[in-house]
């Protein structure tokens, strides 16, 4: 694999990395990153899935998590599980959505606010909140507007959620909005096919996630993608990174699912 990228283009772009993983993988050879990290690409499943979401999930004391991929594939309702969990103790607001859908749902207590309201409620200091934000894109255009100091969002995001105990989760389609705004903030990443940012423009942090997240789906058939995330994670509580299934909250419909 060295010896072909040397041959084409130290910086060679994303396509031509996937067609050369491609190749080494049907030769029988692993890759760097496979090979350097021991990646099981394989989805867990019975116990060790149980202990991933009653034990790491749940005793995750504070968290800044991103969800990424297109729509329909599964990300508000991974949000909504994952306020339901950390919501238990902790007060629940919503971004952006409207109360009477929230009054639906019987597994989490939620209040609806602006994103206007939501990002000052950032700014002015969380106490032990789970802020979701359905649409990222959305926050981080408010965000870059200068209606509040980028700084103090910043350090909301980097300080305040540790100190006050708190969860930010947000989905969005486009993950190069992370790279420009929220670089190095994100402690948990969740990653849902297809995979959105792969773009041949930087070999960075993201594009190297969506690579091994890209070859663990490929190990998938393509009905069982909305069933399954890729979570790399390096916060609270330790480093995990792999394939795990997303259990549907108590109650959730497809009805729920149009809605939302």
């Amino acid at each position: 694999k060295m010896v072909v990228r040397a041959s084409l283009n130290p910086r060679m772009g994303a396509p031509a990395e996937r067609v050369i993983d491609y190749v080494t993988e049907r030769a029988g050879m692993s890759t760097k990153a496979g090979a350097e990290a021991g990646i099981n690409y394989r989805p867990i499943s019975g116990e060790e899935a149980r202990v991933f979401w009653a034990d790491r999930v749940a005793g995750r004391p504070w968290s800044v998590e991103s969800v990424t991929g297109s729509m329909g594939g599964g990300k508000t309702v991974l949000l909504l599980s994952l306020a339901s969990i950390y919501g238990l103790q902790k007060h629940v607001v919503v971004m952006g959505a409207n109360q009477s859908d929230l009054d639906t749902l019987p597994f989490v207590r939620a209040e609806a606010i602006s994103y206007e309201d939501g990002i000052a409620l950032m700014a002015s200091g969380l106490r032990r909140h789970v802020v979701v934000i359905d649409d990222a894109s959305r926050f981080f255009g408010h965000w870059a507007s200068g209606t509040v100091d980028a700084r103090v969002l910043h350090n909301t995001l980097t300080v305040g959620v540790r100190k006050t105990d708190s969860h930010v989760l947000w989905a969005l389609q486009d993950s190069g909005l992370l790279e420009k705004h929220a670089s190095g903030i994100t402690t948990v990443s969740w990653s849902k096919p297809p995979l959105m940012g792969y773009v041949d423009v930087d070999r960075g942090a993201h594009l190297k996630r969506s690579r091994r997240a890209d070859r663990a789906f490929r190990m998938l058939p393509p009905d069982e993608w909305v069933k399954h995330a890729w979570v790399e994670e390096s916060g609270a509580i330790g480093s995990f990174m792999g394939m795990v299934p997303i259990p549907l909250p108590r109650g959730w419909t497809e009805r729920m699912s149009r809605s939302m």
